[in-house]
């Protein structure tokens, strides 16, 4: 009886979480290079339903931590030799993983206004040679104008995409399988 309210309880979970990792996470990423430099992140789950909630602002002041003692470390041979084999493939499967995931997020819309310029003329129109197919490609709304009287950086850039949960779980469990798989 108690293995059966378990297996229904688990069910009726498992209900309950899929909606919410079926409808899409919207993220809005703002900055600003102005006399005042701030980001912000931002998150709207459920689909857009809920309020906006502040995962990151620069402007505030980080909570003080409590300082922990530190902990000896100890040198093992073997571990190290394991974990450099893990950590190379690792980093061998990364760009395939990002890649598969970065077609689950979709963007809304992308809005730049900037002035941007290097300490050399000619080098800030080469890169504004090179920044031409983002400003009159499809991708947003991007205003890049070029300062040539030397460095800098002003303006502010606003984006917003979204991301299904459910659509990043096949991308994540090739991943394990390539680096847990039976063969390993």
């Amino acid at each position: 009886m108690a293995v059966q309210i378990l297996l229904w309880s688990g069910v009726a979970l498992a209900l309950m979480i899929l909606p919410l990792v079926s409808l899409p996470v919207y993220v809005q990423m703002s900055l600003q290079w102005n006399v005042i430099r701030r980001a912000t992140v931002s998150l709207r789950p459920l689909g857009g339903v809920f309020p906006s909630i502040m995962v990151y602002d620069s402007s505030r002041k980080p909570t003080p931590s409590k300082q922990k003692q530190p902990t000896r470390k100890r040198k093992k041979r073997m571990q190290r030799r394991r974990r450099r084999g893990v950590r190379g493939e690792v980093l061998a499967e990364l760009p395939h993983v990002i890649g598969r995931m970065l077609h689950a997020i979709k963007f809304d819309f992308l809005r730049v206004d900037a002035d941007f310029g290097l300490d050399d003329p000619a080098d800030t129109g080469q890169l504004f040679g090179h920044l031409t197919p983002l400003i009159y490609g499809p991708l947003g709304q991007v205003n890049l104008r070029p300062d040539f009287g030397g460095a800098c950086l002003r303006g502010t850039a606003t984006a917003q995409f979204h991301v299904t949960p459910v659509a990043l779980v096949r991308p994540m469990l090739g991943f394990l399988w390539r680096l847990l798989g039976p063969f390993k």
